[in-house]
């Protein structure tokens, strides 16, 4: 699962209140202290066209809604004591429905992230049985095809579960398979040959990588390799950049910046620190060393700078007034008066 970074709130500014006030709004949540700002409740409204109503149209409430499923251009509707017809009842449950040998799955059919099943441990019971269900697949080189229900009356989906064995840990991992309506089928070129209209296949051809190009390619992929490039505590050759230590940029600098303006709201934020960009771009050292690969690739290519496209008069003058329409400065919003009299949050308490 991706860690998801922190989202921001809406909020307005009060002019009608000190910012050292704390006052209760319409929602009935507190104002935030020292900062004059207010939570912001958002309503939805639903319309239809009506002649006789101001401004053509008239509210409707929610409860007046009724749904449907279009048909061509036919709007068809099931009222909610017939929607029982469009719902496939299902019972929670996880049943194997077979057994496919690990070399004919192919890794592009993967439909969803990858989950773990592990066995319950205080169950000794269930261990085993889980155990012996691993162990099986391991041995002969087999995932499992399952039926899934995550809960009542949800869809089913089909998974498919591969062993893993571990010293100390075992599990099953289960990943989502296609049906035949998730399948997309689409026909490309070939990337090694050109058909012609009459049917003569060219191995020639200005859209066909030549052999020069080839054969740079490759020696910048080899010079580019990143799977020994890292050094353990040893000095010896390890991998480079791995999991436990590349941390999410976005994650971590919101963070950051949040934090700093809570406790500096007059200050500037400070850069990255550069634990988080390192693994942005290629080491220096790699970089160094395959420079004269990379000349010969955008020697063979051909490789050409393409010319900035030129923006035109009406572009530039819409780009000059965009601007927020509530015609806020944002800056001031950002950086609050750093003489208010209250600050909940401060540098020594962050």
């Amino acid at each position: 699962m991706v860690a998801a970074a922190p989202t921001a709130s809406s909020f307005v500014v009060r002019s009608d209140i000190e910012a050292t006030q704390s006052t209760q709004t319409v929602n009935g949540e507190s104002e935030i202290p020292g900062g004059g700002l207010a939570s912001v409740k958002s309503t939805r409204t639903y319309q239809v066209e009506d002649e006789h109503a101001p401004g053509g149209k008239r509210d409707v409430a929610l409860d007046e809604l009724a749904k449907g499923f279009e048909y061509g251009r036919t709007a068809v509707h099931i009222s909610e004591s017939d929607r029982n017809i469009t719902t496939y009842e299902t019972e929670p449950d996880l049943d194997i429905l077979g057994f496919v040998e690990a070399k004919q799955y192919e890794r592009y059919m993967d439909m969803s992230r990858t989950n773990m099943i592990m066995a319950e441990r205080t169950n000794e019971k269930a261990y085993m049985a889980l155990s012996s269900l691993i162990h099986a697949l391991y041995e002969l080189e087999s995932y499992a095809v399952a039926r899934f229900v995550a809960k009542e009356n949800k869809e089913p989906r089909v998974l498919l579960l591969m062993p893993s064995i571990e010293p100390d840990f075992e599990c099953l991992y289960d990943v989502e398979l296609p049906f035949a309506e998730d399948v997309r089928s689409y026909r490309f070129p070939s990337l090694d040959k050109v058909i012609t209209v009459g049917g003569k296949v060219l191995t020639l051809h200005r859209n066909l990588p030549s052999d020069d190009l080839k054969d740079a390619m490759s020696n910048l992929v080899d010079s580019m390799d990143l799977s020994e490039f890292g050094r353990d505590d040893d000095g010896q050759p390890t991998e480079y950049a791995p999991a436990d230590d590349a941390y999410s940029m976005k994650l971590h600098r919101i963070n950051q910046v949040i934090k700093h303006r809570a406790t500096h709201p007059d200050r500037e934020p400070p850069d990255m620190p550069e634990v988080l960009t390192r693994f942005s771009r290629p080491p220096d050292e790699l970089a160094s060393s395959s420079k004269s690969a990379l000349a010969s690739v955008i020697k063979a290519a051909e490789v050409k700078k393409v010319p900035p496209k030129a923006r035109g008069k009406q572009y530039n003058r819409k780009r000059e007034t965009d601007k927020p329409l509530s015609d806020l400065d944002i800056g001031a919003l950002l950086a609050q008066d750093p003489g208010r009299q209250s600050k909940r949050i401060d540098p020594k308490n962050a």
